[in-house]
């Protein structure tokens, strides 16, 4: 008997984000994932980029059709216009099915639903906290594009109720987010992990880097993902480990705030950001993963700490703790005294940490392998198709 999936092939296109292969951020990872997998069972997948992020344009990456558009440099501003232009550019092609991504965008699903396109949006993640840090110097231009952005996503939350066939959620927390009422739309379909193959110490090791002699954080700098919460924490362990810092810019603000927290600590390493087999290694020979996030959606990061056998501490986020159950440490989000203190419970207690590896990496095994995800998609966009 022949796939059915092989003879009814389904056209999605996918809009919102910088592009693939990934190179910005979570979302860009996620739909690199999504789209690789359906591509692979027979389906047509289009992603839309931003031309000025690809230097080097290729028509497709694994099998997913990549569409440059223009737009302008500025990051919210230039997401709503490029999503606008995917919109446009997605009704006249051959397109079943429009996937936006980011909350930012809801108001973009109007057009393809005009031409009679079905339509899924998918937030990945609440708005912005306003968030205290740093001094009120550094901050304040920061936060003041934070409070114009939350009162833009709140408005977001109409259409995203109101416009779409259905919302894929990637945690609960994003559902109380955009309605306090269950609604038919939401479909929660969690983040998945590849299961990576650890690897043995070669380029860490020229930078001075030992294995089990450090923690590790690894993420975009942003306030939300609480890197300046580990940093303070940190400087008050008495411990010879090291803090391997993976992420930036570290020429903006919140940046240049961590640079400043950090000192002269020199256990403290910041590395920027990291995409080669080096971030493999360090993820691989780590300590402890720590994940000391005050909000988003359901971190990838988060969830390559668990894959790869990290013992990781947490903050003790519905986000955090409805990815990471019973298998991660946690500490209360925001609180550097109990961050000391959960730190310095497992550094001495090295049975505890091996123990806790191998419940992350079973629990990302058991509950969070792309294929089923991959699975779930399909069956949410041919359950559309029918209907």
């Amino acid at each position: 008997m022949k796939d059915k999936t092989k003879r009814n092939p389904l056209n999605i296109a996918y809009v919102g984000l910088r592009g693939v292969p990934g190179v910005y951020g979570g979302v860009d990872r996620v739909i690199e994932e999504i789209g690789t997998g359906l591509s692979k069972r027979g389906h047509k997948i289009v992603v839309y980029c931003w031309k000025s992020i690809y230097p080097r344009p290729v028509s497709t990456y694994k099998k997913i059709e990549l569409v440059y558009l223009p737009t302008v440099p500025v990051k919210y501003l230039g997401t709503l216009i490029h999503t606008f232009l995917g919109c446009v550019s997605a009704t006249r092609k051959d397109i079943d099915i429009v996937h936006i991504n980011n909350l930012e965008n809801a108001f973009f699903a109007i057009i393809p639903r005009l031409f009679g396109k079905i339509v899924v949006i998918q937030p990945h993640g609440p708005a912005w906290p306003v968030l205290k840090w740093g001094t009120f110097k550094d901050r304040f231009a920061f936060n003041l594009k934070i409070i114009a952005s939350r009162i833009f996503l709140y408005s977001c939350r109409f259409p995203t109720t109101m416009l779409p066939h259905k919302v894929v959620v990637i945690s609960s927390t994003d559902a109380r987010y955009i309605s306090r009422r269950k609604l038919d739309k939401f479909v929660l379909i969690h983040n998945g992990c590849n299961i990576p193959e650890p690897l043995p110490p070669d380029k860490m090791l020229s930078l001075g880097i030992k294995p089990k002699g450090y923690l590790l954080f690894v993420g975009r700098f942003d306030p939300r993902k609480g890197c300046h919460y580990l940093i303070k924490a940190f400087r008050e362990m008495k411990t010879n480990l090291k803090l391997v810092v993976v992420g930036g810019p570290l020429e903006e603000s919140y940046g240049r705030y961590i640079r400043k927290i950090a000192g002269n600590d020199k256990r403290i390493m910041l590395l920027g950001p990291v995409y080669d087999s080096l971030l493999n290694e360090l993820f691989s020979n780590a300590l402890i993963y720590v994940h000391p996030s005050e909000s988003e959606g359901q971190s990838i990061s988060l969830l390559e700490g668990l894959a790869y056998g990290n013992c990781v501490v947490a903050s003790d986020t519905p986000e955090s703790i409805e990815t990471a159950g019973e298998n991660a440490c946690y500490f209360n989000n925001g609180d550097c005294e109990d961050l000391v203190r959960v730190l310095e419970e497992l550094i001495s207690q090295p049975k505890k940490i091996d123990d806790m590896s191998i419940k992350g990496r079973d629990h990302v095994i058991e509950k969070f392998q792309w294929d089923d995800k991959i699975l779930k998609y399909e069956a949410l966009y041919r359950s559309l198709i029918k209907h």
